[in-house]
């Protein structure tokens, strides 16, 4: 949690200096010149970049609040049996995805910050070089998205084979329960505006998570029976280590 607030404050730095920047700096637009902030492109490059570290925020809020809530079950004694082992579980996973992401997410929303700076942006009087060197270890330090992504994917696909069971998911990865009416499901939108609305876009992505979880419970699937033990050529011991790209796909979904 303290990971995704300190990551929506650095990008929140990038974010504002660049805006800043963009709002002063003249360039072409005839005479008198206009500032960079009212093209359209520079505006595209900017504001993605500030809804991102607003969302990280909130992210970390909830990611503290179900921290917390964790940790007064654990005081309680509430975390015996199957329900802990799963509670524990599905916190690890989410973490350990979050590290992955949002430190990916962050250092590049920085670095694009910078190059929206122009020259500028490689100045040190920008902060902009410091605040990147700061950063970007993040990126490497207790995991990399290589290995995190990877952990999250494993727990994505025994989640899946819970909800085939019928068996309950703890956490945020309750929307794997809709998995059975996946084929179903339609979008009813014919007209841009239907297609913005958020109730629509949440379903797509979850769709979308939903069907890369499953290819990447087909291909462990399929690898076991082909090699369930043997190291090949191409890594790892396992079945689910030799999948570790399509788990990682959909650990990012």
């Amino acid at each position: 949690a303290n990971l995704v607030m300190g990551s929506s404050v650095a990008l929140a730095k990038a974010a504002l200096i660049a805006t800043r920047y963009s709002a002063v700096r003249l360039q072409g637009g005839g005479s008198p010149e206009i500032p960079v902030l009212d093209y359209q492109q520079q505006q595209f490059g900017l504001l993605r970049h500030v809804a991102a570290s607003y969302a990280l925020f909130f992210l970390g809020e909830e990611m503290r609040e179900s921290y917390a809530e964790l940790k007064r079950q654990i005081a309680d004694g509430a975390m015996g049996g199957a329900r802990g082992k799963e509670l524990l579980a599905w916190m690890h996973a989410s973490t350990a995805g979050l590290k992955a992401m949002v430190t990916g997410v962050t250092a590049d929303g920085i670095e694009a910050c910078r190059k929206l700076c122009g020259g500028h942006g490689y100045s040190s009087a920008s902060a902009l070089p410091a605040l990147m060197a700061d950063y970007v270890a993040s990126c490497t330090l207790e995991g990399t998205e290589e290995i995190l992504s990877v952990q999250t994917g494993k727990h994505l696909i025994r989640s899946l084979a819970r909800a085939a069971k019928g068996l309950s998911i703890a956490g945020p990865f309750e929307y794997i329960t809709a998995f059975k009416t996946l084929a179903a499901d339609r979008a009813l939108a014919r007209t841009a505006s239907e297609f913005l609305a958020p109730d629509l876009l949440q379903r797509a992505l979850r769709n979308r998570a939903i069907f890369l979880i499953s290819r990447a419970a087909q291909a462990v699937q399929a690898e076991s029976k082909r090699d369930p033990k043997t190291t090949t050529s191409t890594g790892g011991s396992n079945p689910l280590e030799r999948c570790g790209v399509a788990l990682s796909r959909a650990a990012r979904a």
